[in-house]
């Protein structure tokens, strides 16, 4: 596991550090355990809440309205445009409860991104990508407009990020998902045709593979001095 502290130079030019940290685990599924365990059971450090969000993408700074600390991070290539943006939530849910509810219509291509404000509070709007846009068009139409703990929430395309206006879910986007979604099934079907062929001749070897049948030879009998 390693740790990131960001810091930053104040007015005076002492380097303070940012109230946040990133931490990289060596395993995916450590990753998640620990998100989930903290957003479950939120636990507080030195008397203080501590939160934790996925830090794996760029938060879409001007959709999230936070100053980026890591402007080298660009939006994952997994995502395929299928982003709607989820206004007047629950301003109590946790990233584990909106995560756990939304991924009942699809697969997400990155984790929820959650606005917050300056004191880290969360704004009541969220971020979603999916990795399929049926997955997106279902839930804008069964939730837009609906309610959802005690608020009824607006469900729309989220705007394109080059400033155009324009939304995603567009034709354009729609016709480069499929492209995308084509190329990596032939990836996987490539990857299942390896091993499949790997399996075999693992298979093939142990077959050809007689030494076991010979009799074992008698061990000399070794004295000591």
């Amino acid at each position: 596991m390693k740790i990131s502290w960001p810091s930053m130079i104040t007015v005076h030019g002492v380097e303070q550090r940012q109230p946040f940290c990133y931490v990289d685990f060596y395993c995916s599924e450590d990753a998640k355990y620990c998100y989930e365990a903290l957003s479950l059971y939120p636990i507080s450090l030195y008397g203080r809440p501590v939160r934790v969000s996925h830090a794996s993408t760029d938060l879409a700074n001007r959709e999230a309205g936070l100053k980026s600390v890591m402007s080298g991070l660009t939006t994952s290539l997994y995502e395929i445009g299928a982003k709607v943006v989820v206004r007047n939530l629950d301003k109590t849910l946790t990233e584990f409860e909106v995560t756990e509810f939304f991924e009942q219509f699809g697969a997400f291509a990155v984790p929820p991104r959650m606005k917050r404000d300056e004191l880290g509070a969360f704004k009541g709007v969220a971020i979603l990508s999916y990795k399929d846009f049926s997955f997106s068009d279902k839930l804008i139409d069964e939730m837009n407009d609906k309610v959802f703990r005690d608020r009824t929430i607006s469900v729309q395309y989220a705007r394109l990020e080059d400033g155009s206006g324009l939304l995603h879910g567009n034709e354009t986007e729609r016709a480069n998902a499929k492209l995308i979604q084509e190329e990596e099934r032939k990836y996987q079907e490539n990857i299942r045709k390896q091993t499949l062929e790997q399996d075999r001749a693992n298979r093939a070897a142990r077959s050809d593979d007689t030494s076991w049948r010979k009799p074992l030879q008698p061990r000399a009998d070794v004295r000591r001095p």
